[in-house]
């Protein structure tokens, strides 16, 4: 079976046994973390017990650079955005009060960018850039492990349990989980689809790779229309089973999975939680508790 966001992926690794409760806790903290985090040296941290759990449960490391491809390319696009709105005078100042010589890391740049400050590219739009590609690869990869290692049902039942307390504000949060657990259940199939009617498309003559910019722009209202009308036609048919079935989203709601901690839950919601705290913890270095040496600071990718 194929690796995909919202597609899971059965297996029977440690990931896939631990508490879906845990597993959509630690993925919030550390799409949070991904976001505070002001030093490369801290995603890697962050990245890395990521990248662990993703080989075990899969055990297709290859996918991994897979999906790099994709905050590449908004890379790619961010960094010409920075190139021309990004103001970097203040963070260069930063950066030598701080006693870091930024030129030295981007000498290289002269020879391929001769006119270098127009558009401007410098130390601190490169480091922005790199930033934002390991943010948006963590929050992938961080997704897709959660979403792979755990079934739809128990993402909804996780859901619901985080979400409970609206119960008392008279809140609907079953009908809330529904919706959120039959969109992932609908990214991998409607991924499928678009790949099915690409291929129809192409097969009769359309192209999609050559041609001017109005050209793709026809070719790709080709592939965009069947797909909405293919989407739409598959939610009524969902709609129109789930009526058949009963399905009262207002009605009283009974389960017959009974969520137990084991030890082994025990285990992995301490080992996440404290990882989770030191990451903060270095983030935010409270009351200056460690002592980081020189090359720790000229790690930064966030100047203030």
């Amino acid at each position: 079976m194929k690796v995909a966001l919202g597609r899971y992926l059965p297996g029977n690794s440690i990931i896939h046994k631990m508490d879906a409760r845990i597993k959509l806790l630690a993925n919030i903290l550390f799409i949070v973390l991904f976001f505070l985090a002001n030093n490369f040296i801290i995603q890697g941290f962050i990245l890395l017990p990521l990248i662990i759990a993703f080989i075990i449960s899969t055990r297709k490391p290859l996918f991994l650079l897979k999906m790099l491809i994709m905050p590449i390319i908004i890379g790619f696009f961010m960094l010409i955005i920075n190139m021309f709105i990004l103001e970097t005078d203040a963070a260069m100042k930063f950066l030598e009060n701080a006693g870091v010589e930024p030129w030295k890391y981007t000498e290289w740049l002269n020879l391929i960018w001769p006119n270098i400050n127009s558009p401007k590219l410098n130390y601190v739009i490169l480091i922005t850039t790199c930033s934002i590609i390991i943010r948006i690869y963590g929050i992938i990869l961080s997704m897709t492990l959660f979403t792979l290692s755990t079934q739809p049902i128990l993402i909804t039942k996780a859901l619901d349990f985080y979400f409970y307390p609206l119960k008392w504000l008279k809140i609907p949060i079953h009908i809330f989980t529904m919706i959120i657990s039959i969109a992932f259940r609908f990214v991998p199939t409607l991924v499928d689809e678009a790949s099915r009617i690409f291929k129809s498309q192409a097969s009769r003559g359309v192209d999609f790779k050559n041609g001017s910019f109005k050209t793709k722009t026809k070719a790709l209202i080709v592939l965009i229309v069947p797909l909405f009308v293919s989407s739409f036609a598959k939610a009524d048919d969902l709609s129109n089973a789930m009526e058949t079935r009963g399905y009262n989203p207002y009605g009283k709601r009974t389960s017959y999975r009974i969520w137990k901690f084991t030890w082994f839950d025990s285990i992995s919601l301490i080992f996440t939680v404290s990882f989770i705290v030191l990451m903060f913890l270095l983030i935010y270095n409270p009351n200056n508790i460690f002592h980081f040496p020189n090359w720790w600071y000229e790690a930064r990718c966030v100047f203030e």
